[in-house]
């Protein structure tokens, strides 16, 4: 029975490295997505706005160097995005085919005029740099007007807002979970450590000599969970992108995502360091006997 007992106790579940790196690893991946599901649907909503359409309506009779004339004078906007050109011959036969009647017939003439499609960069879709597009096309030689869905945009940007707001609020309070959650993990394992770092202490081995190789642990712990963690994400949403093709990666995006990364990353090796330098401080000083 005494032989049972001798072997069952040392396999008594105890806090150990690998049992906090698995553990800060879920808990920074956890945040990690959290913070990409945010940045998924903050791009969905920046694409749905620079599909948005405003029409540059042309002067009626403008002939095709003029038309041509006002193609370069908007290729050459920062602000556009792309730009389509839609003949009045193509607008009277959508429009013809929408209400199934022959509108040249019944007016005599064509009452449509040639027109540029474009569509805005995500960062100018808002209604202050709207007007300002909006009189700055219409200044062109040769453009009639300039004309967008107000309702649409104000909409998309109010989604946008509502989206980055409650990210943001819980970003930070998964933040401060996440951090709650790590310092208890690092506590533990520490707490497993208490009487090595007391028998230490009374052999007589400085503070700095006894808390070195706990602080070593807890960097190498921050350093692992965090690249486990950003592993995950990236693996999880390069499969992600190749079952759902419509939604692809720029190299801005690779490179937004990365630096997030590293301040994943970054995140979990301060925590650890912290959580490591507050625990070890704290059996240092506390009593033999408040040990046990």
């Amino acid at each position: 029975m005494s032989k049972d007992v001798g072997r069952k106790s040392p396999s008594k579940a105890k806090p150990t490295f690998r049992y906090a790196i698995i553990s800060v690893t879920l808990i920074l991946f956890l945040v990690g997505s959290l913070f990409t599901l945010f940045f998924g649907v903050n791009k969905i909503l920046a694409e749905i706005k620079e599909s948005i359409e405003i029409e540059v309506e042309l002067n009626q009779g403008i002939s095709p160097a003029g038309i041509d004339s006002i193609r370069q004078e908007l290729n050459a906007k920062t602000f556009i995005n792309t730009i389509q050109f839609y003949s009045k011959e193509e607008a009277i036969k959508s429009f013809e085919k929408e209400l199934n009647q022959n509108i040249v017939e019944i007016a005599g003439f064509n009452p449509l005029y040639d027109a540029y499609l474009i569509t805005l960069k995500n960062e100018y879709s808002v209604q202050d740099s709207l007007k300002n597009i909006q009189q700055e096309i219409q200044q062109i030689s040769g453009v009639k007007s300039v004309n967008y869905s107000n309702i649409v945009i104000d909409l998309v940007n109010a989604n946008m807002k509502k989206v980055s707001t409650v990210g943001i609020i819980t970003i930070i309070i998964l933040l401060l979970i996440a951090y709650s959650l790590i310092d208890s993990t690092i506590r533990l394992m520490m707490f497993s450590q208490r009487f090595i770092i007391r028998s230490m202490q009374l052999i007589g081995a400085t503070k700095g000599f006894i808390i070195k190789p706990f602080i070593l642990k807890g960097l190498y712990a921050g350093i692992i969970s965090g690249i486990l963690a950003v592993a995950l994400i990236f693996g999880g949403g390069y499969l992600i992108q190749e079952k759902l093709h419509s939604f692809q990666l720029q190299q801005a995006d690779y490179i937004y995502l990365s630096i997030a990364g590293l301040i994943l990353i970054a995140i979990g090796i301060v925590i650890c360091l912290i959580s490591t330098w507050l625990s070890v401080n704290k059996y240092l000083s506390t009593k033999l006997d408040e040990l046990y």
